[in-house]
């Protein structure tokens, strides 16, 4: 009896504990219906290169018609079933005709490169048709030199489809970023009509692009930077580098090509100070250089800046040649540290600053 008891238990203790892990897997209205919009959408994919499949090899059009149109009215049930299970304010704000749209796109893309007819988008195909292509060959995407804030010359485009202002003509300084003002004792006032670097906002414009393989673009000066993360690698932010370490760990950048180059390099002086924010602090940075930096994170999906030591740059401090300037980006000050001292270091490569 007494074993019984025991079995009887560990049974139930086993199944309240089953219950309680699926009532934690419980979905939200808002994941169902992301989930049922989704199965629908992928039937209807499915269904349509069906149909295109039959047309493929009967040449019925009659019969291809009479599918699609089957297609059309299942991905319409399925639709309208999930807004009308979950709720409205728990779906997609995007129409069905939105999806048939895009999905039929997609359907008719997969036709054309089967078929000979036509190839699907791709970085080098002279379009602009991809998410996070910038340009592509001839296509600038409506851009030039002027309209990213510079006085002239040549927009051009990688071959990774990314925008190359090097051979435009900067505008001169940035601003600062600043656009606070205050008062004789210090306190913060109105900038209108004070003349104060708030009020002017003198400079050229700032403007960044995250190019989405861990590295940024400063569309004003024309410099590619490295974006430092806290995944432990090569780009880990906590890592500081002695002189031969440094230039050893360029080498190393560069052996690897990456995002596609070997001309990585330490920044000079001039160039790291133009990342510095005045209007901001702890980092002193724009906001491309520091966001979601969370531990594990990769230079894809955050940015990080540590704020309470020494960045080196290249440039020689010129009253004793084994210092060089430094950056210190909980203030933006620049400063000068023995050559050999360890210090954090963010690679640059391009520009025209």
């Amino acid at each position: 009896m007494r074993t019984k008891s025991i079995l009887f238990l560990m049974t139930l203790t086993c199944l309240l504990a089953t219950t309680a892990h699926r009532a934690l897997a419980i979905a939200t209205p808002q994941q169902s219906c992301e989930a049922a919009v989704e199965k629908a959408s992928g039937q209807y994919g499915a269904c349509r290169l069906k149909a295109e499949s039959v047309f493929a090899k009967t040449g019925d059009a009659t019969k291809r018609g009479d599918a699609l149109a089957k297609c059309s009215s299942k991905l319409s049930s399925g639709f309208f079933k999930a807004l009308a299970r979950y709720g409205t304010s728990a779906c997609t704000t995007n129409s069905v005709t939105a999806f048939e749209n895009h999905l039929t796109e997609c359907a008719d893309a997969t036709v054309a490169a089967v078929n000979g007819t036509g190839s699907f988008a791709s970085c080098g195909d002279g379009s602009v048709d991809l998410p996070g292509e910038l340009c592509d060959g001839a296509d600038l995407d409506g851009n030039s030199c002027t309209t990213l804030g510079f006085l002239g010359g040549t927009l051009r485009c990688t071959a990774g489809c990314t925008l190359d202002t090097t051979a435009c003509v900067s505008p001169g300084a940035l601003a600062t970023g600043q656009s606070t003002c205050s008062d004789a004792s210090g306190a913060t006032i109105a900038c209108a009509g004070t003349g104060q670097d708030g009020d002017l906002q003198r400079g050229a414009p700032r403007a960044y692009v995250d190019n989405g393989d861990g590295t940024v673009t400063d569309l004003g000066t024309g410099l590619q930077w490295e974006k430092l993360d806290d995944a432990g690698g090569p780009h880990d932010q906590d890592t500081q580098y002695g002189s031969a370490a440094a230039l050893a760990h360029v080498a190393a950048v560069n052996a690897a090509a990456f995002a596609g180059h070997t001309d990585w390099r330490i920044p000079n002086a001039r160039e790291l100070r133009t990342l510095v924010d005045f209007s901001k602090s702890q980092p002193a940075t724009p906001s491309a250089f520091s966001y979601d930096c969370s531990p594990g994170c990769s230079n894809v999906s955050c940015s990080c800046t540590p704020s309470f030591d020494f960045f080196r740059t290249s440039t020689a401090w010129a009253p004793v040649p084994d210092n060089v300037y430094v950056v210190r980006f909980r203030d933006g000050e620049l400063y000068h540290q023995d050559v050999n001292s360890s210090m954090y270091l963010r690679l640059v490569r391009g520009g025209n600053a």
